[in-house]
């Protein structure tokens, strides 16, 4: 009887101290993970901002044309840039669309005429606008209000490329009128750590267009 209670005592004792291990694990996690939430800020603010940056035309564009071979290289340079310094390159999702999706929606922007031609893109968030959700072991959720991207374009289409397919079906240039304005929006990303840095797994989101005036003169 004795050596039954022994080994009932035994497996209390191990059971305790395991979750007691198990507990202390979940506390580090949490301590880490609200510790990290201001860079896990500034990787959303910076990938978002490099990411809209890729609709900055290169020099030479004009509304209504192909882009040349030369503008080609230089946006998708932008784009591999964006990607490489802020996003996993094997990042997997099946709900939002992962840096080879971005990549081959970009290409499909790319094989479409020049129909606005962005000059100046400015991105406005503040730590309210990004909130963030623990999504299991090294990863996290991020909704992202944009109530403000500031730019300056050419061209009345009020499209901009924000990493997934465009719709283009009778989207015209129509006036090389220069135009300052902002757009607003909302999106959801995924981010994991990797060798202790916060990388953009995947996102999905929308931009719409808020307001815009003419500007007289244009912009050099």
């Amino acid at each position: 009887m004795k050596r039954f209670l022994k080994k009932i005592n035994r497996g209390l004792l191990l059971g305790a101290a395991l979750l007691i291990g198990l507990t202390v694990f979940i506390i580090v996690k949490e301590v880490q993970f609200r510790t990290e939430q201001p860079e896990i800020r500034e990787n959303v603010r910076d990938s978002l901002q490099a990411l809209l940056e890729v609709n900055l035309a290169p020099e030479g564009a004009k509304l209504g044309e192909d882009w040349s071979d030369a503008q080609r290289e230089t946006m998708r340079k932008r784009l591999e840039d964006a990607l490489v310094a802020h996003w996993d390159a094997d990042g997997e999702n099946d709900y939002y669309y992962t840096a080879a999706e971005v990549r081959a929606w970009y290409e499909e922007y790319l094989t479409k005429e020049c129909l606005v031609i962005f000059e100046e893109i400015s991105l406005e968030l503040s730590d309210d606008d990004i909130r963030i959700t623990p999504n299991g072991t090294d990863y996290a959720t991020v909704s992202v209000e944009i109530d403000t991207m500031s730019a300056v374009w050419r061209g009345d289409a009020e499209m901009i490329f924000y990493g997934e397919s465009l719709y283009f079906e009778d989207v015209q240039p129509y006036t090389d009128v220069v135009y300052r304005g902002s757009y607003e929006g909302w999106f959801e990303m995924e981010l994991h750590r990797i060798g202790g840095e916060w990388r953009v797994v995947a996102t999905s989101g929308y931009f719409s267009l808020a307001h815009k005036t003419p500007v007289t003169g244009g912009t050099n």
